[in-house]
């Protein structure tokens, strides 16, 4: 599954790792997880990389951009956050 994933991120010169596939309608990448044979559903990229790397998040906490790039899965520039510490960022 994570090379399917890495096959659809370019590096890009400001040192994001930009999601070039499915985007929703504010830039987020959606990633298409199989659930079971013929189930999938799709996932923010941002968030299914985070939890790849650190496991489970915890209720109410968002996956951040340090970069303000919605579409940037590059997992050092991703920290866990509050919906309020995300808008001082």
């Amino acid at each position: 599954m994570l090379e399917r994933f890495n096959a659809l991120c370019q590096r890009a010169e400001s040192g994001c790792l930009i999601w070039k596939a499915n985007k929703n309608a504010r830039g987020y990448g959606m990633f298409a997880v199989q659930l079971s044979p013929g189930r999938w559903k799709n996932v923010l990229a941002h968030r299914f990389i985070y939890k790849q790397r650190w496991g489970e998040i915890a209720s109410g906490l968002f996956v951040c951009h340090r970069c303000d790039t919605p579409a940037c899965v590059e997992i050092d520039h991703l920290y866990l956050g509050t919906a309020t510490e995300n808008m001082k960022m």
